[in-house]
């Protein structure tokens, strides 16, 4: 970014709670459309298809052991803040 003009950058690491399903379904859902997990599935998908009741079990196991709240599954998500002035 600096190359490109741009001063003060600043990268923040930020890890906060996020809502991932009402139910262990839903977040299993979820985590196979996004994230690390989604990205693995839609890259190896025949050989995931093939295997999804096993992915689906070790998911839905990890998932479990997230923290409940009231009636929601939430899992720690990992971001990064990047924050530049534009001095032009």
């Amino acid at each position: 970014m600096k190359s490109t003009g741009y001063v003060d950058v600043k990268f923040e690491h930020v890890d906060m709670p996020v809502m991932v399903g009402k139910t262990t379904e839903d977040a299993m859902g979820s985590q196979l459309a996004i994230g690390p997990a989604g990205e693995v599935f839609c890259k190896v998908r025949q050989e995931a298809e093939d295997k999804r009741s096993q992915i689906e079990s070790a998911l839905s196991d990890a998932i479990i052991a997230q923290k409940a709240e009231a009636d929601c599954i939430v899992m720690v998500s990992s971001s990064w803040v990047i924050s530049v002035t534009n001095p032009g």
